[in-house]
């Protein structure tokens, strides 16, 4: 019996990013629906995540292989110190985190944690301190769109097993 995939892509070994993505939507979400509906600092945040999220499902169905054990640890890790210390900016960024896992990048996706600094509801607070009259709600989806453009010539530029994965 011909023991390869019919498609031709490879078993993606799925269950633990898919688990530990769990976890960090668990830990996150209610703070992130939170601040996305109520928080001043928020505006666009929401439209910026779901911009930030399309070019990882695009690649995650561009590559054949995916192997992000790396971001599962990071984002297991950030998880548990968001609970020992309360800070709810670390389930966020364990949120941002298990994606990658979950999608596979793996140098790609340090790219993607910076860029996730986009819908982060903390970036929103940093910025108002810095900039006194705070964000208008368009900056958020910019950037991201931005960021996910990048991403998308990034990908068609190079070889996405390079950039991704190691194959």
């Amino acid at each position: 019996m011909n023991s390869e995939n019919p498609s031709g892509t490879a078993n993606r070994g799925i269950a633990l990013p898919l688990a530990t993505l769990g976890l960090a939507a668990w830990k996150s979400i209610p703070s992130l629906s939170g601040a996305w509906e109520n928080d001043l600092y928020a505006r666009g945040a929401l439209f910026a995540f779901v911009i930030w999220l399309l070019p990882q499902i695009y690649l995650f169905f561009r590559t054949a292989t995916h192997s992000g054990n790396m971001w599962v640890a990071v984002s297991l890790f950030l998880c548990v110190a968001g609970s020992l210390s309360g800070l709810r900016v670390l389930h966020h960024l364990a949120l941002a985190s298990s994606f990658s896992g979950l999608f596979g990048q793996r140098y790609l996706g340090v790219i993607i944690l910076a860029s996730s600094l986009a819908w982060l509801p903390a970036t929103g607070w940093f910025l108002s301190h810095w900039k006194t009259s705070g964000l208008l709600g368009w900056e958020r989806p910019t950037i991201a769109l931005m960021v996910a453009l990048s991403l998308l010539c990034l990908s068609f530029r190079t070889n996405s097993s390079i950039v991704c994965n190691e194959r």
